[in-house]
């Protein structure tokens, strides 16, 4: 099985009605109620006696209560990754709305002064600061999703070494580096997944997966990069230190065993990067190694020329 995860991609799509939860709903509803009691309510006052077609300040007042309600609905059909960023960035809207309201009501109707003052600038004032924290912690849910999502990507799942984005990745940030790679690849792998089936091969592999994170320290990372092929990245260019790991994994890989089969061996790849060659051109030739290793018998390590 390959763990190749290059690429990726996280479907959302928008809530449909049927699919609104019950809290989606009751802020929905206690909206609508609350802007027809409200609307109802200015029935109550008396109307201002000047009259004219329109006003400017209406309009611009009716344009933004239509942009909250949009956003509000934005809110209720977002699937938000956080109840809590959710309910705060509800409340907010809904306080403000109802500030707004009562804001476009007062084109038409004379207000008194404990409505002006906290049925649309307290009430704004509110629902602005609750809406605004809302904002902060979506956010922050966000950051945090992104966050895990990213380390996910760089995690094997199967083996949970680093995987091949990640590998690529170290190369590219030692570029300029000199450092030793170690090929390895499972022996008589495909016949092992043919005679006893993709789960054994599976248990097999977080065996030597489990092996590998063994001898991870600051130098040495240990990475699936294919099916059953494993890379070794040493930040060193002594050669002893290949060896030294190479002799561990054979040692280690050895004493894998499996319902079906109590031996497996694996066979390894090496080379020196020098601080000017491209890493690309390191790795075709510590691929080359491996296929000598295998040519030679399997169960051993071959240099690059």
């Amino acid at each position: 099985m390959l763990a190749k995860m290059d690429q990726l991609q996280l479907e959302t799509r928008a809530l449909k009605v049927r699919e609104l939860n019950f809290s989606r709903k009751l802020f929905i509803t206690a909206l609508v109620l609350c802007i027809i009691i409200e609307s109802l309510a200015f029935q109550l006052l008396p109307p201002l006696d000047r009259l004219k077609p329109l006003y400017y300040s209406f309009i611009f007042e009716f344009i933004g209560l239509l942009s909250l309600l949009f956003i509000f609905l934005i809110v209720q059909f977002a699937p938000l990754l956080n109840f809590r960023a959710h309910a705060l960035l509800s409340v907010g809207l809904f306080l403000w709305i109802l500030a707004s309201v009562v804001d476009v009501g007062d084109e038409f109707f004379y207000q008194p002064l404990w409505l002006s003052l906290w049925g649309e600038d307290v009430l704004r004032t509110i629902g602005m600061v609750v809406y605004t924290m809302g904002i902060m912690i979506a956010i922050k849910t966000v950051s945090v999703s992104y966050n895990q999502i990213k380390k996910l990507s760089m995690i094997d799942e199967l083996t949970q070494l680093p995987n091949r984005r990640y590998f690529k990745q170290m190369l590219s940030n030692h570029e300029n580096q000199s450092f030793l790679i170690l090929l390895i690849d499972v022996d008589h792998f495909k016949k092992i997944n043919d005679l006893f089936g993709h789960d054994e091969g599976d248990l097999i592999l977080q065996s030597l997966g489990n092996s590998l994170s063994g001898i991870m320290t600051n130098n040495v990372t240990a990475s699936r990069i294919g099916g059953e092929e494993f890379a070794i990245f040493i930040d060193s260019s002594d050669r002893q230190n290949a060896i030294d790991v190479a002799n561990i994994i054979m040692r280690e890989a050895d004493n894998i065993s499996s319902e079906h089969k109590k031996t497996f061996t694996v066979s390894i790849g090496i080379t020196v990067k020098s601080p000017n060659e491209p890493s690309r051109e390191a790795i075709k030739r510590a691929d080359s190694a491996l296929y000598n290793a295998k040519a030679k018998g399997r169960n051993r390590f071959e240099w690059s020329s």
